[in-house]
């Protein structure tokens, strides 16, 4: 990529041409061309065969301005507070990574000083080499605790705006806070978005709607017991798209497990919706069958299930989603926090899938014969019904 400057005195713009007049030059240039080519090889190549034989060849446009450029790291999104300042460790990381590649300061050539041609070629190699070394770059943004960050060509009041994104892409079992509201990979591995996954070979299976914070109501909302404990994933659409809403108790087919009644304080504690789905299997609800339609759950996962309240209150009133809170009434029917619904429902669609419903079962009993659902939109909240809701499922990771 390296070009020299041409300018002249005589001929300070436009192109230069070369005249060959001697006959033997001539002949010796056209003897090291194949017969028939000369034009298709060199398309700026004009042949004079008459009695003088000058042969005149019309240069390229040659390059007369001198461009500065620089290459630095910008945008960058850290997992955490503690990671603030890494910045220029980064940088050095990535410079020491591809010394001849990424340079902070250099120089090219092109026709002016405003012409773009020879950077945009600048930057289309570098991309490709970038690209063919991707996991190393994510390697060094989570060294450095960075999640996202991007390279970028800039000079005066001229920014490229070709930049080449690196994100940090986890395995799930390494999820902080930061990574609620990204997209669990079919591969085992947590990506900002669908489309993200998609470059990674890999499928969006539904968002990380909550990482366990270490406590007890952590350990427990996340399944801990049966194996799990690092999340919770949502369904990026209902259990069966397309289908109608599902009874969560079939006619004569029993109880619930157990019940908390109207009380908020039991349903922020009332986890197991693992356990509470394969019960409600058991005694025919239409509601927790429909959790089947979803197939297998990631290795190394729990099965789908209908998360109880405890669960719910986790994935949308727990840290993680900007602004959500616990809800603090004393009955089911305390509105949440807006925030958490609504940034769990636009992640859901803008990776694929549906937003939200209007009701949504959890698999905890009010009574014997009353099940709890999810209202959502503007004002979310816990209540209870003998009748039918739609079937989110959770896998818990």
């Amino acid at each position: 990529m390296n070009q020299e400057i041409c300018w002249s005195v005589c001929n300070p713009s436009g192109r230069y041409t070369v005249e060959v007049t001697s006959a033997p030059k001539l002949a010796a240039l056209l003897l090291y061309l194949p017969v028939g080519t000369i034009d298709n090889i060199h398309p700026h190549k004009y042949v004079d065969r008459s009695d003088n034989q000058t042969y005149t060849h019309e240069l390229l446009e040659p390059f007369r301005a001198q461009q500065t450029w620089r290459m630095n790291i910008a945008n960058v999104e850290y997992v955490d507070e503690q990671h603030y300042g890494k910045l220029a460790d980064l940088q050095n990381a990535v410079q020491k990574a591809f010394p001849d590649l990424y340079v902070p300061v250099f120089q090219v050539a092109d026709h002016d000083g405003e012409a773009l041609n020879t950077i945009s070629c600048v930057i289309k190699e570098s991309k490709r080499i970038f690209e063919q070394h991707a996991q190393m770059l994510e390697d060094m943004a989570k060294e450095y605790g960075v999640k996202k960050f991007e390279i970028v060509w800039s000079r005066d009041k001229v920014k490229s705006t070709d930049a080449f994104t690196v994100v940090a892409c986890p395995k799930a079992t390494d999820a902080t806070q930061a990574h609620v509201g990204w997209v669990y990979g079919s591969d085992g591995k947590l990506y900002p978005s669908a489309d993200y996954a998609k470059g990674h070979n890999a499928s969006a299976v539904g968002i990380v709607a909550y990482v366990n914070d270490g406590s007890d109501f952590g350990n427990a909302a996340t399944e801990k017991a049966s194996g799990a404990g690092h999340g919770l994933v949502l369904a990026l659409n209902q259990s069966r798209p397309g289908s109608d809403y599902f009874y969560l108790i079939t006619k004569g087919s029993g109880t619930f497990a157990s019940t908390i009644g109207n009380s908020m304080a039991n349903a922020k504690n009332d986890f197991d919706g693992l356990a509470k789905t394969k019960h409600l299997k058991e005694k025919g609800s239409e509601a927790a069958n429909v959790v089947g339609y979803m197939g297998a759950a990631p290795t190394g996962c729990t099965e789908w299930f209908i998360p109880s309240t405890g669960q719910w209150i986790a994935m949308l009133c727990k840290p993680g989603l900007g602004g959500a809170e616990m809800p603090t009434g004393a009955g089911l029917n305390t509105p949440f926090n807006i925030n958490g619904a609504a940034k769990l429902s636009s992640a859901a669609s803008a990776n694929g899938g549906k937003g939200f419903y209007s009701v949504t079962w959890t698999s905890s009993g009010f009574n014997g014969s009353t099940g709890i659902y999810l209202v959502n939109g503007s004002n979310p909240r816990l209540w209870y019904t003998s009748s039918y809701a739609y079937v989110r499922a959770a896998f818990a990771f």
